[in-house]
């Protein structure tokens, strides 16, 4: 909440007041406005695209076979395949989605990442899984996968 009483419930925009606020360090929204406007869209297709289909299908696995719904599994499957073409042609030569600087856009990919890896494999997609690691070794996401992993094992336990 801001001082004025104001509520931001989206992260983007609570980075981007972050963004606007804080002198230095790492920008997480580049200063150009063709490279901001395609970090904010790059941040919002994941949003859409990736993370819905990873949380749609991870929910369908904990349900009893008889009560999936197997056209919001076919639909997540599709997005997600779709999703995962589109990231490893975007991640071809770069490090992070808008180039050699980590950016919003990848912040927004970081929570479904290890979901994702571990049960929507893109094994076959070598730049994904690449692009994984490089998050997964960064000092501010490691603490958080490290508190995630009993809720992770718990998830891997469940769709056994």
């Amino acid at each position: 909440m801001l001082d004025d009483g104001h509520l931001i419930p989206e992260s983007p925009i609570i980075v981007e007041c972050l963004d606007a606020i804080l002198d230095g360090g790492p920008r997480l929204i580049p200063p150009g406005p063709d490279d901001a406007h395609q970090t904010r869209f790059h941040g919002r297709t994941v949003d859409l695209y990736l993370n819905d289909s990873i949380a749609s299908l991870l929910f369908q696995s904990w349900k009893p076979e008889e009560v999936r719904d197997g056209e919001l599994i076919e639909r997540g499957r599709f997005r997600a395949g779709v999703m995962y073409n589109f990231l490893e042609h975007r991640l071809d030569g770069r490090s992070w989605q808008m180039g050699e600087e980590l950016t919003m856009a990848d912040g927004a990919a970081a929570p479904s990442l290890p979901y994702a890896r571990e049960n929507f494999r893109f094994a076959e997609r070598t730049a994904i899984a690449a692009y994984g690691e490089r998050l997964r070794a960064r000092p501010s996401y490691a603490p958080i996968l490290k508190e995630a992993e009993p809720h992770l094992r718990e998830l891997r336990e469940r769709a056994a």
